[in-house]
């Protein structure tokens, strides 16, 4: 049967004890994880073995940073095809790359280390999201109440302390 466009085709990633790991779909929001140009029939895609980036937002400037997602560790991951409500699942390894003296442990250890920081970085970076939709949220209650002086005084004050605590985020 041929591939219908509105048919979601998507492919979940899990670590040997279960843990997801990420997820591609044809109807995904995101590009990065939006499956692209499938047909029917034979089909192929790449994962390139990153976990999901740290969020980010729009009109972000990174000088030397990135918000890439840290690599897989070596191990046994699952793979599970879901298309039409029947799902087809399939394990596979990475391995370790030899030219690296790395044991086990180290991947291990980069690796959490590495996850921990994506997760404070998004965690910083969804304050800011926050923060940035209730100074819009000010700046309209400001405008409908042009006329309530103390009203007024009051949302500038929050606009700026929180506006303080955005800079000091995103620096």
């Amino acid at each position: 049967k041929e591939y219908d466009k509105k048919d979601t085709l998507s492919m979940a990633i899990y670590q040997a004890d279960g843990k997801h790991v990420r997820t591609f779909s044809t109807h995904a929001e995101d590009k990065v994880n939006k499956i692209k140009d499938v047909k029917a029939g034979y089909n192929k895609f790449n994962w390139n073995f990153r976990y999901p980036d740290a969020k980010s937002f729009d009109g972000m400037i990174m000088w030397a940073g990135s918000m890439r997602g840290q690599r897989a560790v070596p191990g046994d991951y699952r793979l599970e095809l879901t298309h039409k409500g029947h799902s087809q699942s399939q394990s596979f390894k990475i391995i370790a790359d030899p030219r690296l003296d790395l044991t086990q442990a180290d991947y291990e250890n980069k690796f959490n280390f590495l996850q921990e920081v994506n997760d404070k970085v998004t965690e910083a970076h969804e304050a800011i999201i926050e923060i940035r939709n209730v100074k819009k949220k000010l700046k309209a209650l400001k405008k409908d109440y042009k006329g309530e002086k103390d009203l007024i005084a009051e949302a500038t004050r929050i606009d700026s302390l929180i506006g303080n605590v955005e800079k000091e985020l995103y620096q």
